[in-house]
């Protein structure tokens, strides 16, 4: 393929593809023909609502989604400036919206492109060199947003050169993996139109089985992906995930351990695909140098050799070039890929070409074979004693001991971020004995996920600030700290001190601790952030509340207070109002794959089933403690938390409460079932095929335990009590299976499960009534939709609370009962509706104000040492 001399832009090229495939989603393809009709037509539109302004300065908010593609491309061919970005584009804060006079903002939200023109840029158009076509916003990892200027030649002539190394042709189709605001994302979009290969768009992360169905339907023949994703496929298992039409992997946007190189080197092998580590900068458009798959395993450390077209040289400090091996300096780039020059301001957009080469700022060396090495970056050095130390050899040095680490600081301590806590004292050992200073000057921490930019990047910015937290946090006593949701957390988790780096998914939360802290959240926001669990808590505390308050609640939060509501009128109304156990069931088990079962990934079933039982048991056994107090009969089954198991005495106080002793059974099983590591992955990567399998024993398993019991192997009845029937863990697991099943499965397949497993239950429970299906019904239908109701935060935060108290409601209900059954005064004066009305009132009532003082009293214990020890989980 043509790298030199002039190109024709492959936006100007589309049709020439014809009516081969160039964008699929899940719904629908698009042709090269059709995509370069839907792009003229888009700046046909454009140019009539311009008013007479030729060529805009555009600021467009790319997506995966034809219609912005389509923009996109129409923008080029009318020869407009284009600003690829993200959606905090669109803020009035926005330092980039606020420093440069665009002319519009296309965006697609609720269904549709929008374009938003700016009076800003009607009164004082910016003035716009003739070769400028696109802009990107960089930081680096450090520093202040600006903008990269690319002409219409360095953007093709990289793109071009990239399908050339990755011999990309028509029949190639990459899927997105990244955002295409991104360089490396955006160069995926251009080197797959240059070659008239075909685009698979979506918006699944690479740990989502969704992903990897929809490459392997679409016929996915390469990924794309930076050190971050590497990472979370590796650990989720998702690399043996089979693409058969996989052709070759892309690494790039930082440094991969070499151990995973080697690794996914290794599965390319055995797969029948290449692995291609690259390395580049969004001033080159973005690709500078790539490794050979042929250099691998050898080449693992490498960035290997300049694109086609390009050229690399390593310089020393007095500017000569460097030739030998092993001798780092400077890299500098050429090639027609690099960019025009750098803006900050309106008036930078007007100017020509400033450069004809990039220095990158990395330090690099010449390995014997002939490749380029990164061996730190220029500006990534702390002075400790007077010492030079370079972060990024830090860094290395203990990747090659096997510890993922990341380093930051000053001049006075460096500080050092691990993924596990067992290797912080090694850590410290290794780089003391390294750059030679003692290790209290070494500061350690565990951080399980670096920060990221948007890009996938390390956020080094982000980094440097953690670090200056870590220092005042080791270095002075932080008890003068207001309370803040750090608190909130490390309560709701029972963590003791939670760092601004760690998440509540982090922090290992279960379902009652995600209520408590949702709760905390939107009282200081106002609103909820999208995936708020994965976030670290300092970057919650840093963002601004909500202009308009509101609360947004799940079907979960909703499905559990109809469940237990229905409980306690049935038990209120002696009989009537049926299935809100089984409903109760299956939101346990849904909550349980939620919570529990990526919390396995990092804590001992131990750890997990100490959450669960927590507050709960406690609780229990403070009620039987106090009846026995009371010189009460407390039958064994009780004690033993076996009472779903024997007979059903309702004439005592809690025998209500087998219910109890049934969770715990199925908690355990639960727990010790996705403890089993190879299950537990597969689940991750076919959550379809093994939850249903799950439901479909546990169904095959309920059947022939009720055949027994009704005799209808040998003709004799074992134990016909409805208690010990219907409340035996192996009659319940399908309930909870399909509980589960409704969690982990993909929307469009949740009401499908559910509609078949309430079918197969019925056939399993041949006695239940009507009320138990349209019960099973109507609460599987509301978990299984993923509806969320927004509301003012008051009704928000009172429905979270309902919630929270669920199971208390269910311990403290049958002694509400009780007291309202004396002497049978109360209903004749009231009447039923009102008396089951007032038994609700009572019930949530007590368990809410029994949950705050387990709060209270936890909030107090927490602070002691001893108690510190059972509670808190130690990370």
């Amino acid at each position: 393929m043509q790298t030199e001399g002039h190109l024709k832009e492959f936006w100007h090229s589309l049709e020439s593809h014809g009516s081969r495939i160039a964008l699929i989603t899940s719904s629908k393809t698009v042709s090269f023909a059709e995509l370069a009709a839907k792009g003229d037509a888009f700046s046909k539109d454009l140019a009539d609502q311009a008013k007479g302004r030729k060529r805009l300065l555009i600021a467009l908010v790319m997506s995966p989604n034809i219609d912005v593609i389509a923009a996109y491309l129409g923008a080029l061919r009318a020869g407009h400036v284009i600003l690829l970005c993200d959606c905090s584009i669109l803020d009035t804060q926005n330092p980039i919206a606020t420093r440069f006079g665009f002319d519009c903002f296309i965006s697609f939200s609720e269904g549709e492109l929008k374009v938003e023109f700016s009076s800003q840029g009607a009164d004082t158009p910016v003035t716009l060199h003739e070769d400028l076509t696109l802009l990107l916003s960089t930081s680096g990892s450090t520093g202040e947003p600006k903008l990269v200027r690319l002409s219409a030649a360095s953007v093709q002539s990289n793109a071009s050169a990239i399908a050339d190394y990755l011999e990309l042709s028509a029949d190639s189709r990459a899927i997105t993996t990244l955002p295409m605001f991104y360089s490396y994302g955006m160069s995926v979009l251009h080197s797959q139109l240059t070659a008239g290969g075909a685009l698979i768009l979506t918006e699944a992360s690479v740990t989502e089985p969704d992903f990897w169905e929809t490459a392997r339907l679409h016929g996915a023949t390469s990924l794309a992906l930076v050190p971050h994703q590497v990472q979370l496929i590796d650990r989720s298992a998702m690399s043996g995930y089979p693409l058969p039409d996989l052709k070759y992997v892309t690494q790039a946007g930082g440094r991969l351990p070499v151990e995973l190189v080697r690794k996914m080197n290794e599965l390319g092998l055995q797969g029948g695909w290449k692995f291609f580590v690259m390395y580049g900068q969004t001033e080159a458009s973005p690709r500078i140098a790539y490794v050979p798959p042929e250099a691998l395993p050898e080449a693992a450390n490498a960035i290997g050799r300049a694109i086609p077209g390009g050229r690399l040289e390593i310089r020393a400090d007095d500017g000569s070039n460097i030739t030998e091996p092993g001798k780092p300096g400077e890299l500098i780039y050429s090639g027609p890929n690099v960019m025009m020059g750098y803006a900050s301001t309106d008036e930078e957009l007007a100017r020509g070409p400033e450069t004809d080469f990039l220095s990158t700022g990395d330090l690099a060396e010449w390995t014997e074979t002939g490749l380029a090495r990164i061996v730190g970056r220029l500006k990534r050095f702390v002075k400790l004693y007077g010492m030079r130390v370079s972060l990024d050899q830090v860094e290395t040095h203990l990747n090659a001991h096997g510890i993922t680490a990341f380093a930051a600081g000053n001049d006075e301590h460096l500080v050092l971020f691990v993924d596990t806590k067992s290797e912080e004292a090694r850590a410290v050992e290794i780089v003391s004995g390294l750059i030679g200073v003692p290790p209290s000057d070494i500061l350690v921490s565990t951080l399980v996920e670096p920060p990221l930019l948007p890009s996938g990047k390390v956020d080094y910015k982000t980094l440097d600030r953690i670090a200056k937290e870590e220092v005042a946090r080791q270095v002075r006593d932080p008890s003068s700290d207001k309370m803040d949701l750090r608190e909130v957390m490390a309560q709701a988790t029972r963590s003791g001190v939670v760092k601004d780096h760690e998440s509540f998914q982090d922090l290992g939360g279960d379902s009652l601790g995600y209520l408590q802290v949702t709760m905390a959240i939107e009282a200081r926001l106002g609103y909820l952030p999208e995936g708020w669990e994965t976030v670290p808590v300092g970057e919650l505390m840093r963002k601004k509340p909500a202009a308009k308050p509101r609360a947004e609640i799940g079907m979960d939060v909703i499905v559990r207070i109809l469940a237990i509501s229905l409980i306690v009128i049935n038990h209120a109304a002696n009989g009537g109002f049926n299935g809100g156990t089984w409903v109760l069931l299956m939101a346990l088990g849904a909550s349980f794959y939620r919570f529990q079962v990526p919390a396995l990934e990092t804590l001992s079933p131990v750890r997990v089933l100490l959450k669960m039982f927590y507050p709960v048991l406690p609780l229990y056994f403070l009620m039987v403690f106090a009846l026995l107090a009371a010189g009460k009969d407390v039958p064994t089954p009780i004690i033993t938390l076996t009472a779903n198991l024997g007979s059903n005495d309702t004439a005592f106080i809690i025998n209500l409460n087998w219910f109890i002793s049934l969770y715990v059974q199925l908690v355990i099983f639960a727990v010790l079932l996705f403890s089993i590591e190879p299950l537990r992955r597969r689940t991750l990567q076919t959550p379809f095929l093994v939850t249903t399998t799950i439901f479909a024993i546990s169904l095959v398993g309920s059947l022939m335990w009720q055949a027994w019991l009704a005799g209808w192997f040998d003709g004799v009845d074992h134990n016909l009590d409805s208690i010990y029937r219907v409340g035996s863990p192996l009659t319940c697991l399908p309930m909870v299976a399909l509980g589960i099943m409704i969690a982990a499965n993909q929307e469009r397949e949740r009401l499908f499960l559910l509609l078949g497993a309430v079918v197969l239950n019925t056939l399993v429970f041949p006695t239940l009534s009507i009320a138990h299906v349209i019960t099973l019904l109507v609460g599987g239908a509301m978990l299984a939709s993923g509806l969320v109701v927004r509301t003012p935060l008051w009704l928000g935060r009172v429905a979270r609370q309902m919630a929270a108290t669920a199971l208390f409601v269910y311990l403290l209900h049958p002694i509400v009962l009780h007291f309202m059954r004396y002497d049978n005064l109360i209903e004749p004066v009231l009447g039923k509706p009102v008396y089951i009305l007032l038994a609700l009132l009572l019930s949530f009532s007590i368990s809410w104000l029994v949950l705050e003082i387990f709060r209270w009293m936890e909030a107090l214990a927490l602070k002691t040492s001893v108690a510190k020890k059972i509670l808190v989980h130690q990370r």
